[in-house]
């Protein structure tokens, strides 16, 4: 019992920092993404590469989170 309230309060602090990790990267980039989206054509190579970056980014945050 004891071990679990000690981990709980751990657990809570790594979904915060992936919470915010992601927040203020990933999710503005996907907001940036659908503002250029909506004002100029993008090709598709271009879209792609800025969706794959966003898509390292979240899996670099989340890997951040495990060391």
């Amino acid at each position: 019992m004891h071990l679990l309230s000690e981990r709980l309060p751990l657990q809570q602090q790594l979904m915060d920092r992936a919470f915010t990790e992601i927040h203020n990267n990933s999710l503005q980039q996907l907001a940036f993404l659908i503002r250029e989206l909506q004002i100029r054509e993008m090709s598709q190579q271009e879209l792609i590469e800025y969706l794959r970056q966003v898509y390292q980014d979240i899996q670099t945050s989340v890997e951040n989170l495990k060391e």
